[in-house]
């Protein structure tokens, strides 16, 4: 049996809709996660934990072979939510492990655990993690907690993914739609990007050829994408041939980041100071040639293909209004 983590998330919810096509699974939920989405879901199975007491994860953990850890917080105003959400939660969910002997487990952590890269040419796991944001700081930190585990595992930092029931890049997308384009600094950035549908594959890839190796990938699609060339994909598959660009020096969108933190809850900031952080570096480039050699896994969609199945799905669910 297979427990999943997150499974409320943009992520969780994408990898569990594929894998039950297949096989049951087990998601772990806290209390007052709003689950209603797979009660009726005879293949899915409910079990309830606190991450941060550890109260509940030993009794979801009966029964499973292999964990799914996506759980994790990406929104935040201080680095003691996310460390709390995001480090302490995974050596919680360590130590239960430990105690029931569940030995495998898959972590989604990020891009972000690494930090930028220097130029477009991207960095690979031998390349030293700089994290630049709390968030990425708070998953390097979770990553080491599971590389000094002892356990099978495997560590995916998947850069910006993109796809069904997303809602950060959504945000982007929305205001294209209004014909408004905003960046902080310079235009000319570079960035890899996911579909979810292939980021799926790899994680069922991991499952049903029991790769956990110990090591740590990253993951892309393996294309370079300028900030330029992701902005007209959109444009062409929202049907928006012109928008107004609007570049925001770095002092003011560290302000208008921190203005939000402070006046909104975390479901309706539009950026956060932590996420400001990230966007203001220019080259968001890793390599995931390893991981294609290594467990022969290969990309499916490039961004044009993936972006339209993506924009469809959120006009076919009102996402993106009338």
């Amino acid at each position: 049996m297979i427990l999943v983590t997150g499974a409320t998330g943009f992520i969780g919810k994408n990898f569990i809709l594929e894998y039950i096509k297949k096989s049951q699974i087990k998601i772990l939920a806290r209390p007052s996660s709003n689950i209603d989405f797979y009660r009726n879901i005879p293949l899915v199975q409910i079990s309830y934990g606190d991450f941060v007491t550890g109260n509940g994860l030993e009794n979801a953990l009966d029964g499973v072979e292999t964990v799914i850890h996506c759980a994790g917080l990406t929104m935040s105003k201080n680095f003691h939510e996310f460390y709390c959400a995001n480090t302490l939660s995974t050596a919680n969910l360590i130590q239960a492990m430990k105690k029931t002997g569940v030995q495998k487990i898959l972590f989604l952590s990020s891009q972000s655990a690494g930090g930028p890269s220097s130029s477009k040419n991207g960095v690979d796991v031998n390349v030293l993690s700089k994290p630049v944001s709390f968030y990425g700081l708070s998953k390097k930190m979770a990553e080491d907690v599971i590389i000094n585990s002892g356990l099978r595992h495997i560590i995916l930092r998947p850069c910006a993914v993109y796809g069904p029931y997303e809602t950060e890049i959504l945000k982007f997308i929305k205001l294209l739609k209004k014909g408004l384009c905003i960046t902080v600094g310079n235009f000319q950035k570079y960035l890899n990007l996911i579909y979810i549908k292939d980021l799926v594959m790899l994680m069922q890839m991991v499952i049903e050829k029991d790769f956990f190796h110990n090591k740590i990938y990253y993951i892309s699609d393996g294309n370079c994408y300028s900030f330029n060339y992701i902005v007209k994909i959109i444009q062409g598959c929202l049907r928006k041939e012109r928008c107004i660009r609007i570049k925001v020096p770095e002092s003011i969108a560290f302000m208008f980041g921190i203005l939000n933190d402070i006046l909104f809850p975390r479901q309706m900031r539009l950026i956060g100071y932590d996420k400001v952080k990230e966007m203001s570096k220019d080259y968001w480039v890793c390599s995931s040639s390893d991981i294609c050699r290594d467990i022969g896994w290969s990309p499916r969609y490039e961004l044009k293909a993936g972006m339209e199945e993506t924009v469809r799905w959120y006009e076919e669910n009102g996402y993106l209004g009338s």
